[in-house]
């Protein structure tokens, strides 16, 4: 049986608070200088989660599944008899606040305020999520359809409700998350004097220090290196295997503390889209290490965290890349980077050629394949074409249409286009690695714009 072939597309959105219900009681008031109340410890879960599913009831209990960043976790909920219900791996996005990136982008103290959640809910013996009402509600979703929540937690076996704590306040009293849209928020007072507090004797966002896990040196590598996770060695003449995720593990860099490389390596533009800022993939033609007789094309995306980087809109140029190397859901990525022609940094993205084939620099030109071929990891963050097809497509939000140009295609309705016997069509995109809950890797084609989706007669 043909295996099916997931198309994704991709929204970049920011979650906010919502709801209406009332604000809770204040907090009790500051003292003189620095605040040293634990508004956490004022903070109380009153509505009871036995019983309740929170996809249905807007409370429930759920167990953690996928850790993903300091305000973003993939869970299982509960059912009201007790069972796991594993047929939806449900995202949740922590409600009021926003942690410092550490997949899509990496900031300060992101790795802290990630590692710091994954500790929580790791340690954790049960995980209650909530949304931003007093009584029993269908919860809120944002733009990427990721619940809004209040994710509680305690250590106790058999808790009471006063035993567990709010983790989105805490994030806030550790200072390892900003306040945002708390205005609407049930808690909102809570908010407010937890992040004042550690505007006056913050640790780690709201403090002079420099997150010593980020690195500030780029290592000069190739893209064949990163893909295939090797690195020359200059003493031996010969690759050696190497973590590009892990620093630690490599030779010279045991004591580093550092949590992620930041590389530059030669590189050409091969696909574009924009969305909130600049994001493309990027792709080099080289020998492979096993075999130097044989080359081919490796590929990286590259994510512009919401802001313009103008060499990334260029199909075609050759570029020298320059930013952190990270991970999300599976595949690397290239994360804080930036640019500017008039004041270049030396961290910065640098142009080597706007016409790189009349420079002698390798050419992308996007490959028609298989669903086939799309069976391995070879084309894992290169943009190929498939026509003709009939497939499966999973779509995530309303960013492409059916036929007409005018319905957006959502993940409610995607199968009213896509299912019917006999349809075929023509995609073009990106491959990307996902690999879901119990463990099964399936490759995808992201479907990013409607020019890249074309319905045949």
């Amino acid at each position: 049986m043909k295996k099916a072939l997931l198309l994704s597309v991709l929204l970049l959105a920011l979650a906010s608070c919502g709801g209406d219900g009332t604000s809770s009681s204040a907090p009790s008031s500051s003292s003189e200088g620095c605040d040293t109340t634990v508004y956490t410890d004022q903070v109380k879960l009153t509505l009871d989660y036995k019983g309740k599913v929170f996809s249905q009831d807007g409370i429930g209990e759920v167990k953690m599944i996928r850790h993903v960043d300091g305000d973003t976790t993939h869970v299982h909920q509960y059912l009201a008899d007790g069972t796991e219900d594993t047929s939806e791996m449900m995202a949740l996005r922590y409600n009021c606040i926003d942690t410092p990136e550490s997949t899509g982008g990496v900031e300060p103290w992101g790795y802290d305020a990630s590692d710091y959640t994954h500790r929580v809910l790791d340690n954790a013996a049960h995980i209650v999520v909530s949304s931003n009402f007093t009584d029993y509600h269908l919860p809120e979703k944002d733009g990427n359809l990721r619940y809004l929540s209040y994710v509680w937690v305690t250590e106790v076996e058999d808790p009471t409700l006063d035993d567990f704590r709010l983790l989105n306040l805490e994030l806030v009293e550790q200072d390892l998350a900003q306040i945002t849209g708390v205005e609407d928020s049930i808690y909102a007072d809570y908010f407010y004097a937890a992040d004042a507090k550690v505007r006056c004797s913050g640790n780690y966002i709201h403090s002079d220090r420099v997150d010593p896990r980020l690195p500030t040196t780029a290592i000069s590598t190739t893209l064949m290196e990163i893909v295939e996770g090797k690195r020359w060695d200059s003493e031996t003449e010969t690759y050696i295997d190497w973590d590009w995720l892990t620093p630690s593990s490599n030779p010279g860099y045991e004591d580093s503390g550092l949590s992620s490389f930041r590389v530059t390596f030669p590189c050409t533009v091969s696909y574009n889209y924009s969305n909130q800022g600049d994001n493309a993939y990027v792709a080099d033609y080289a020998p492979t290490p096993d075999d130097p007789s044989v080359s081919r094309w490796y590929g990286i995306y590259v994510f512009g965290f919401y802001k313009a980087v103008e060499p990334l809109r260029r199909v075609g140029w050759r570029l020298q890349m320059n930013g952190i190397l990270a991970e999300f859901n599976g595949n690397y990525q290239i994360a804080d980077v930036h640019y500017s022609s008039l004041y270049p940094g030396d961290d910065y993205i640098s142009v080597i050629s706007q016409n790189p084939e009349a420079d002698g620099y390798p050419v992308y030109d996007i490959p028609t394949v298989t669903l086939a071929d799309l069976q391995d990891d070879y084309y894992v963050n290169l943009p190929v074409r498939i026509e003709s097809d009939t497939t499966y497509l999973r779509v995530y939000s309303g960013t492409i249409h059916d036929r007409t140009n005018n319905n957006p295609i959502t993940a409610d309705n995607f199968e009213d286009y896509f299912s019917k016997p006999g349809e075929t069509f023509n995609v073009v995109g990106p491959v990307v690695a996902y690999t879901n809950s119990r463990g099964t890797t399936q490759y995808q084609i992201q479907v990013l714009k409607d020019a890249d989706l074309t319905f045949n007669d």
